[in-house]
């Protein structure tokens, strides 16, 4: 494995083309989508999907139930879906797939079956508990909140209605949603949603598969009416992956490019992190004032390359509501801090809040900067060396595979990466 990498900019710059990136299709479309077609009869076959470290980690979760999944190659899978045999126990080594965990572990005892479920080191350090409330809310009995965790579906009959509260991760949620619709049809009421574009997504990908989704706002959350999906063969195309172009948006504004317009946010898709232009515009307005960047608990995911921009810009920047970073595959939080830190950028992090001030300085003298083995955080701060005359250098580079392994490719299209 690589220790790190160095990255310079370019004698001519970034080129106005970006570097043609090949965006990999998007982990939150195909995840969503596979684990659904799984459990239905038919074959779904899909196209687009991302090959990655988190896909190897949900086709090893499908073989675990016996799920015939077969590869055609460039991201081509056909899926042989069937319901969960009731009273099966399934054993689930989730690595550092937060998603895969979250969403098995809440879908399939709901469809009566018994889950083993553990993984990597740093998603054992990673909140539970949240599936093993609804769980035992639903009379799903766990034996503990956190991993390893078991907890025995046997024997049990999915409800009508389904509560869950959605304050730290909206995962657990979805994979409710998921059960839910799968095990017949009904309600899932969840509690003080973050990211709601990511309940919507999974909507999305339901009525995609037949299902009517009733969606309603309340005082507390959200409620989800649900029918179940229909069990035919079918063709899904996954879109590329809005996250991972979250970077390719970043760099053109980085370098005051045009992001050219086949990388355009599509209509319709709920997706949080399409969004992410408008964040863009705002941090590209010129004065030096204080700028605050509200309801980034909705896209928390792009805050990382956000953070980027907000070190280039002169005056303070403001992130809301992204104490959710904490607990992700690392605390990013903490992690931008040391990384922009030692940019010589002035870093704040508060409870809520993570307040980035300007501007970058131009420094000719490559700079290492400590870089956890994670990959947004990795893919975020390796943008500025493209800026940065003299460069720098971020470690764990191979951490970039989790998402997106093309990235160097990319990336050493627009710099110098050696």
């Amino acid at each position: 494995m690589a220790v790190h990498k160095r990255i310079t900019p370019n004698p001519d710059g970034v080129p106005t083309d970006l570097g043609q990136p090949r965006l990999p299709g998007s982990k939150s479309h195909a995840q969503r989508a596979m684990l659904l077609a799984s459990c239905l009869p038919g074959k779904s076959r899909f196209s687009g999907v991302p090959v990655s470290d988190d896909l190897a980690i949900l086709l090893r979760t499908l073989a675990a139930r016996g799920v015939r999944v077969t590869g055609e190659g460039s991201g081509q899978w056909i899926v042989e879906g069937a319901a969960p045999s009731p009273g099966v126990d399934v054993r689930i080594d989730a690595g550092e797939n937060a998603t895969v965990a979250r969403m098995s572990l809440a879908m399939l005892p709901l469809l009566g079956c018994a889950v083993t479920l553990d993984g990597h080191p740093r998603l054992r350090r990673r909140p539970m508990g949240t599936v093993t409330a609804l769980l035992r809310d639903a009379g799903v009995a766990c034996d503990r909140d956190t991993l390893p965790i078991h907890a025995d579906g046997r024997g049990f009959k999915a409800p009508d209605l389904v509560r869950v509260d959605a304050s730290s991760t909206t995962q657990p949620a979805s994979g409710a949603m998921l059960a839910i619709a799968l095990a017949g049809g009904g309600v899932v009421e969840i509690a003080r949603p973050g990211a709601t574009g990511y309940l919507d997504l999974t909507a999305q990908i339901l009525r995609g598969f037949g299902s009517t989704v009733t969606r309603e706002e309340h005082p507390w959350g959200l409620s989800y009416d649900l029918t179940p999906p229909s069990g035919e063969d079918r063709s899904w195309v996954v879109p590329p992956d809005p996250s991972a172009r979250a970077f390719v948006v970043t760099l053109a504004a980085l370098h005051n490019l045009e992001v050219p317009k086949e990388f355009a946010a599509p209509a319709n898709d709920a997706h949080p992190d399409w969004t992410i232009d408008a964040d863009i515009a705002m941090l590209l307005q010129p004065g030096t004032g204080d700028l605050m960047l509200d309801g980034m608990a909705l896209r928390p995911d792009s805050v990382p390359a956000l953070a980027m921009l907000a070190a280039r810009r002169e005056g303070k920047t403001v992130f809301r509501g992204v104490a959710n970073l904490r607990t992700k595959e690392s605390d990013r939080l903490a992690a931008l801090a040391t990384g922009l830190g030692t940019l010589g950028i002035e870093t704040q992090v508060s409870r809520d809040d993570l307040t980035v001030r300007g501007p970058l300085s131009m420094d000719s003298t490559t700079v290492r900067v400590p870089t956890v083995a994670d990959h947004r955080i990795v893919m975020a701060l390796s943008l500025l060396g493209t800026l940065l005359p003299g460069g720098i250098e971020v470690q764990n580079p191979d951490a970039v595979a989790k998402s997106w392994p093309g990235f160097w490719e990319w990336l050493g299209r627009c710099a110098r990466v050696e």
